[in-house]
């Protein structure tokens, strides 16, 4: 449960997100922490040059859109991430992208002396 501020002086925004995690194979979903997220939205810049070299004109286009984050184990009862597993979020204020779903592709367990258990993950846009 998150923890209510005892006050917010012009509508911070602050902390990270919960993501329902679905097992790749299909079942219950579990609830994560995911801290420390980064969402990458990349291009492709092609470029045209002139016969001196010089830039002649360009364009953009969109790569695949990845990620990376730390995520708490939340109880020792809860499975441990795996690849292929999925999550659904909107990630854009405005929303114009609406909600998007991500397939975990990396897994790494990170285990610390009083430390939570804590995975660290990179993940992808599912696009189909």
């Amino acid at each position: 449960m998150a923890t209510t501020p005892t006050f917010n002086d012009g509508s911070l925004s602050y902390g990270t997100r919960t993501e329902s995690v679905t097992p790749k194979g299909g079942g219950n979903a579990a609830v994560y922490v995911f801290e420390n997220l980064t969402l990458n939205r990349p291009i492709t810049v092609i470029e045209t040059f002139d016969e001196t070299g010089g830039p002649l004109r360009a364009a953009g286009v969109p790569k695949f859109v990845t990620g990376t984050a730390t995520v708490q184990n939340p109880l020792t009862s809860t499975r441990v991430l795996q690849s292929g597993d999925t999550f659904s979020d909107t990630f854009d204020v405005g929303n114009a992208l609406g909600a998007e779903n991500f397939i975990i592709q990396d897994v790494v367990q990170a285990e610390g002396q009083m430390e939570p258990r804590k995975f660290n993950i990179t993940f992808r846009k599912k696009y189909n």
